[in-house]
């Protein structure tokens, strides 16, 4: 059983999908992250984690989005200029390869 197959993820989704976890809590478990959700991160976060041009960002992003994988949070609790995304239920759980 592996994430890509269970939500049909690309190569680049799945990446981002582990950026949400391992840049802000590498070492929490999936039944933490359910309980308290610590995945926020912005495009330009995302940008300069996984080293891609803010097209690929934002294409991937969106993809996230449509999927309802990732969670537009409609602004940045951190005060920057672009809003702060984080994980949803669902993203949690094809991070760590489950079904609901």
């Amino acid at each position: 059983m592996t994430t890509s197959r269970e939500h049909n993820l690309t190569d680049k989704e799945i990446k981002m999908l582990a950026a949400f976890v391992e840049d802000n809590c590498p070492d929490h478990s999936y039944e933490q992250l359910l309980e308290d959700n610590f995945t926020w991160m912005n495009a330009n976060d995302l940008q300069k984690f996984l080293g891609w041009d803010k097209q690929a960002i934002g294409g991937v992003m969106a993809s996230l989005l449509e999927k309802n994988l990732i969670e537009d949070s409609g602004e940045s609790s951190r005060g920057a200029s672009v809003n702060d995304f984080a994980l949803s239920e669902d993203g949690i759980r094809a991070h760590f390869g489950r079904v609901k």
